[in-house]
């Protein structure tokens, strides 16, 4: 089931090669999150799997794009950090969250997503 983030609806990817779950919904509280981990993914793939960016700057000017997630439970976060470039040209996104897990939330969602559409 695939519903867009916005309106804090919630996203399912399912994993047939792990038979895992991953439910996503937006988090409104990913403040106070650090850097737990990168991913190596385009921004086209990042909307595709978790819809559109919940920010697209930050006051500080250090963040362009970032998605506030939270996957099973845990609090996520996908950033690009001091890039210059446009966000559609980086492929190497920063992961944080309060927890080390994120970045396997993260990483696993996305393969999901990248296995579910192999299966269409």
């Amino acid at each position: 089931m695939n519903t867009t983030l916005r309106g804090f609806a919630q996203i399912i990817h399912f994993d047939p090669t792990t038979g895992q779950d991953f439910v996503i919904a937006a988090d409104t509280d990913a403040g106070g999150s650090w850097l737990q981990g990168h991913i190596a993914v385009s921004h086209a793939d990042l909307v595709s799997a978790f819809g559109a960016p919940t920010h697209n700057y930050s006051s500080d000017g250090k963040v362009q794009c970032e998605w506030d997630l939270r996957i099973n439970g845990v609090a996520c976060t996908i950033y690009d950090w001091k890039e210059q470039v446009s966000p559609e040209r980086v492929h190497d996104w920063h992961i944080g969250g309060t927890d080390p897990a994120a970045v396997k939330m993260v990483r696993g969602a996305l393969a999901a997503w990248r296995s579910s559409q192999h299966h269409q």
